[in-house]
């Protein structure tokens, strides 16, 4: 038996981080959204014991990033962590196979690990005929941040330090270029960048409810309304991706922000044909680039 589903990449639409927490954690303001370009994550074999000992392996298929599990110890990939968390929760042991198709660069703030953990519950859910239920949901917060997201299917507001989640009705047309110049980034120093002591707060820029939300289908007003808190850090430490946005925008992008904690960018275009002539620019420079459309 086979289940296979898609792991959708995210982007932040806006990413505010008002403060750092005493417990070690950062506050988040942000908007967030899934996009049609996705990993692939299937679970291959499943030996279920109630109670037993619990081995979950992980496999990569080939595909453009398929030497994402190099370096990475296995009870570190949050595939492993999320299948973990989950079955223990429910006492379930046994032997556990996932292959993993991996389209989404590692280190570019689109959320492709999240993503895969997220999919690694929803699959095991389905296997198990549950639905997305609250112990599916408390282990995607123990997983990570951005996991819960990812088990929503919708955009969303996401405030704390990501876990309390709005849904927001939300679609746009526009097409999607997304570019990663090749620099992971490690989220935890992007976090440092920004240099909060804990108990420090800021106000949010604006308030999310009423400012952001209020333009959020007419993507021609966000240009210097939404932000990414992450981003003058991370551009003074790699200037090569200021300039991409700089190319995004002279490409006739309606917006261009990073996503995440980076490197990736993204704009959004009104016409497919000027974005695909970016897209093979950026390419033939040796940065990955991709169309795609928001979910």
């Amino acid at each position: 038996m086979i289940i296979r589903e898609k792991a959708h990449a995210k982007l932040n639409l806006n990413l505010e981080v008002p403060g750092k927490r005493y417990d070690g954690y950062h506050d988040i303001y942000s908007i967030m959204v899934r996009t049609e370009f996705c990993d692939t994550l299937s679970l291959t074999h499943c030996d279920l014991s109630p109670g037993g000992e619990l081995s979950i392996e992980i496999v990569a298929k080939p595909s453009e990033f398929c030497d994402f599990l190099k370096g990475v110890p296995r009870e570190k990939n949050l595939i492993y962590l999320a299948a973990s968390h989950y079955l223990r929760a429910l006492g379930y042991g046994g032997e556990f196979l996932f292959e993993v198709e991996k389209n989404i660069p590692a280190g570019g703030g689109l959320g492709g690990g999240s993503s895969n953990a997220a999919i690694a519950i929803e699959i095991l859910a389905r296997y198990l005929e549950r639905g997305i239920d609250p112990q599916a949901m408390a282990a995607a917060e123990a997983t990570g941040s951005d996991v819960p997201f990812f088990l929503m299917k919708s955009a969303a507001l996401a405030e704390s330090r990501g876990e309390i989640l709005t849904p927001i009705d939300f679609s746009l047309p526009h097409d999607i270029l997304l570019v990663n110049p090749g620099m992971p980034v490690d989220t935890g120093r992007a976090y440092a960048s920004l240099a909060l002591s804990p108990g420090e707060s800021m106000e949010p820029m604006r308030s999310l409810r009423d400012d952001l939300l209020s333009i959020l289908n007419e993507p021609e007003k966000w240009k210097g309304i939404f932000k990414n808190d992450f981003q003058r850090p991370i551009f003074q430490q790699f200037p090569v991706i200021g300039e991409i946005m700089e190319e995004i925008y002279a490409g006739g992008a309606l917006f261009s922000l990073m996503t995440g904690s980076g490197s990736s960018l993204f704009g959004v275009f009104p016409h497919v044909s000027a974005v695909a002539e970016l897209r093979d620019h950026f390419r033939e420079q040796g940065y990955w680039s991709v169309l795609t459309k928001l979910l």
